[in-house]
């Protein structure tokens, strides 16, 4: 009887536990994107969100991205340096320079928490890497194990993003951040030339 009344306690105290994981696991929005097996497989992904999308847009150059034998590469063109997490990674560049454009496509390893991950792709983003061009927005957001960003001007960044979400269906968390308006593009260029380490785009012009 002692052992019965012991049992049921712990019984109830599984389920519950069993029953909060399918409760979260069922509440995660559903991805339609289709399985990641390889970078190739997110170069198609890239290209599918170009479809009837390249009026616009710089002559650009996708590839896969080899953050083990080439990690200068892979940190310039996705503004990361961890890769602990990252099983594949592809980025979409212009060809000449002076184009502020980036589109970033990052495959989450198994087990690795994915809404991290896009929060610092957010965060870490460059607006202003190029030479006398900036960036007005980068968008960021996630779908299954897929990290999804894309830097440009803002309608350009807008117009992109919203072709990845229509093809993902269900996204995670949306993280946006956006050059201030009285940040001119000169000064970014400016402190490029200065290599002044910084992202934070208020504390520098209160500093200049």
């Amino acid at each position: 009887m002692k052992v019965v009344k012991i049992l049921v306690p712990i019984v109830i105290v599984i389920a519950i536990v069993v029953g909060v994981v399918l409760f979260f696991n069922n509440t995660k929005p559903k991805s339609n994107l289709p399985e990641i097996t390889s970078g190739q497989d997110l170069v198609a992904l890239v290209n599918k969100i170009y479809e009837g999308k390249t009026e616009n847009l710089p002559m650009l150059d996708t590839q896969v991205l080899d953050f083990v034998n080439t990690p200068e590469t892979a940190q310039y063109a996705t503004d990361i340096e961890d890769f602990s997490n990252i099983e594949y990674a592809v980025a979409s560049l212009p060809m000449m320079n002076a184009q502020a454009y980036s589109l970033t496509i990052l495959k989450v390893k198994d087990g690795a928490n994915v809404e991290e991950v896009a929060k610092m792709v957010n965060e870490k983003a460059q607006l202003n890497k190029w030479v006398c061009v900036c960036a007005d927005k980068v968008l960021t957001t996630s779908s299954g194990n897929v990290v999804f960003s894309i830097m440009s001007n803002a309608e350009t960044a807008q117009t992109i993003y919203d072709s990845f979400k229509e093809i993902a269906g269900g996204i995670g968390e949306e993280y946006v951040r956006e050059l201030p308006k009285y940040f001119p593009p000169a000064i970014a260029s400016f402190l490029l030339d200065l290599s002044l380490e910084t992202t934070d785009y208020t504390a520098t012009v209160a500093y200049l």
